[in-house]
């Protein structure tokens, strides 16, 4: 038997029981909706089998290398396999440049002595060769380098990078979905080492009010080799005890023919007024090519010094409210010289009074009172000399 509806006197079901049950209903959907698990896109990753490659080489050889590349991800994914020429800039930071297309390889690009090498060749996009993988699917990439003949002697860099994408719907548009890996190779032309390593400039604060204390360096690598720098700050008292150490970088990668900047602050702690010195040390590893070819390596360290004085926070303030009331002070001046010479003015006519006329018997007669007749002065006749 059906359940029973409640009736009104109309015969329809009752409106408060029907509104009830629709805002429970709603209610039910909504409690639901938020227990129910947020939908999460497919996470999309790539692995490389090698991070990084080294060659020595001599100009006009041929290299070649191989690496693998996997999905990781839980989606196919696409990704473009190109090279790019390691540039620094001014500041030291690397910059990635693909080398222009439709040109001769140049002697300083070793983006552009390399090819590339994938099982199927002919996908590519933009003069790039990529890679279709499905998920969990590696693929075999293979590399060559060809040094050219005119190849100056040195250290060069470049990275293959692997950079994930969606291939759209119209020929050759594609949009980049995720991060790009690279595989860093560092080719060494033999010939020639050139060493040059400097630090300058180097500056720091010449007053540090606390707690810190700004500093500027410049580590520049004139040479054709690269390197791997350590610095570290060390601040000496008057009697050159080292009273803090800051460390500043432990493996800060320079390249060949370019420069690094280094800025900051250094923290000072426990150091009262005075004068103190800041002593900079940059190590790196030099080399060295003997008579019979071979490579020498030795730890060599450039050192800097700067004078700073130290000035804490609470000497400072009782100084600058001194100046400040010296400053109101000298400021005042012409405005109190101004008041006394009124007062000076204002008091010029004025009959002296005891205070201003010491010694002076006269006193102006009282108000209706006749002035006291004074004796006549008589002459006083001279007493005549005794005769002998």
């Amino acid at each position: 038997m059906p359940a029973a509806h409640a009736i009104d006197g109309k015969g329809s079901p009752s409106r408060p029981r029907s509104l009830a049950l629709a805002l429970t209903l709603a209610f039910g959907v909504l409690l639901l909706g938020c227990y129910l698990p947020a939908s999460a896109d497919a996470a999309t990753s790539i692995g490389l089998s090698a991070g990084s490659f080294k060659f020595n080489t001599t100009a006009g050889n041929t290299l070649s290398g191989d690496l693998y590349i996997s999905n990781e991800g839980e989606t196919p994914v696409q990704v473009l396999v190109y090279t790019t020429d390691v540039r620094p800039n001014e500041k030291g930071t690397p910059e990635y440049v693909k080398p222009a297309p439709g040109i001769q390889p140049a002697s300083n690009s070793p983006a552009s002595w390399t090819t590339i090498k994938v099982p199927d060749s002919t996908r590519i996009i933009n003069n790039s060769p990529y890679l279709a993988l499905a998920v969990g699917e590696q693929s075999h990439v293979f590399f060559t380098i060809k040094v050219p003949e005119k190849a100056p002697a040195g250290d060069y860099s470049e990275v293959i990078f692997f950079e994930m994408f969606n291939l759209g719907g119209g020929t050759g548009a594609t949009s980049r979905i995720g991060g790009r890996l690279g595989s860093r190779i560092q080719v060494r032309v033999q010939g020639k080492l050139i060493e040059n390593v400097s630090v300058r400039p180097f500056s720091v604060g010449n007053i540090a009010f606390m707690p810190t204390l700004p500093y500027s360096f410049t580590i520049n690598n004139g040479g054709n080799i690269d390197h791997e720098f350590s610095s570290r700050l060390q601040l000496l008292d008057a009697s050159e005890e080292a009273r803090q150490t800051v460390q500043i970088g432990k493996a800060d990668y320079i390249y060949a023919r370019s420069r690094k900047l280094f800025d900051g602050r250094a923290p000072l702690k426990g150091l009262g007024l005075g004068k103190y010195t800041v002593e900079l040390r940059v190590s790196y590893l030099k080399e060295a090519m003997g008579p019979d070819g071979k490579v020498s390596r030795a730890r060599d360290e450039i050192v800097k010094q700067r004078e700073f004085y130290v000035v804490p926070y609470t000497l400072l303030i009782p100084v600058i409210v001194a100046l400040v009331a010296l400053i109101l002070f000298f400021l005042t001046i012409p405005a109190r010289r101004r008041r006394r010479q009124r007062r000076a003015q204002a008091t010029a006519g004025a009959p002296p009074t005891d205070a201003n006329a010491v010694g002076s018997a006269w006193q102006a007669p009282a108000a209706g009172t006749e002035p006291i007749a004074e004796p006549p002065i008589e002459a006083v006749t001279p007493v005549p000399a005794p005769e002998d």
